[in-house]
């Protein structure tokens, strides 16, 4: 199946349930995608979309169901070291207003959370947290 996003499939964008639904925005596809071109190297996505059976089994928050990433507004990116750091400094102006940071244990456990929801904030700028 063709794909209307550049240097992304649907099968990675897809919920891993085994549910097959992929229903990613548009808008926060642009985003990813601007990103992703700016950056130069490929994003491996360990999560896209998410149906909210498997946002509740997977998600680290004690009630979910409902986050970022069942509105297809958010991806979890594999990625360590300095791919990382420029994720992290380059989402921002890409209109990402969410970056969590997970940059412990083993490698390939490592990941940039990213979505585009707005959230209440003082301060103007994205919000990012640590795993």
């Amino acid at each position: 199946m063709q794909t209307p996003w550049l240097n992304f499939t649907v099968k990675e964008m897809s919920c891993r349930c085994g549910c097959g639904r992929c229903c990613v925005d548009n808008d926060f596809m642009e985003k990813l995608i601007s990103l992703r071109l700016e950056l130069n190297f490929p994003f491996r996505i360990n999560s896209g979309y998410r149906c909210s059976m498997y946002d509740r089994k997977v998600s680290n928050k004690p009630i979910r169901g409902d986050g970022p990433h069942t509105q297809g507004r958010a991806v979890d990116i594999g990625v360590y070291w300095g791919r990382a750091y420029a994720i992290v400094t380059a989402a921002a102006k890409h209109g990402l207003t969410g970056i969590g940071v997970n940059q412990k244990g083993a490698l390939h456990s490592r990941y940039i959370h990213l979505d585009d929801i707005e959230r209440p904030s003082p301060i103007h700028g994205p919000t990012i947290w640590t795993y």
